[in-house]
């Protein structure tokens, strides 16, 4: 999160072109939203259910299922996204 993201983005326009660039910067910023609040919110959830369950079982348990989750989300995000490809 420390990088600036104008070069990024610059380097993206050079080599994708104007419409991919401000779809890639898009779900680049939408995805340091999410990343930023699963820190904060993250490690509470996790202390909150390793108090209620006075074991580790039941946290790991919840954050293994949601990146289960997060995995299946992704493949089926990529199939969709293939499929909107615009042809070169």
């Amino acid at each position: 999160m420390g990088t600036h993201p104008l070069p990024i983005l610059l380097f993206l326009l050079a080599v994708l072109g104007a419409l991919i660039a401000g779809a890639a910067a898009g779900t680049a910023w939408a995805a340091v939203g999410i990343i930023v609040v699963g820190l904060l919110v993250g490690p509470a959830v996790f202390g909150l259910l390793l108090t209620r369950a006075d074991s580790y079982t039941l946290p790991w348990a919840v954050f293994a299922a949601l990146a289960a989750l997060v995995v299946g989300a992704t493949l089926g995000a990529g199939r969709a996204i293939d499929r909107q490809r615009m042809p070169s």
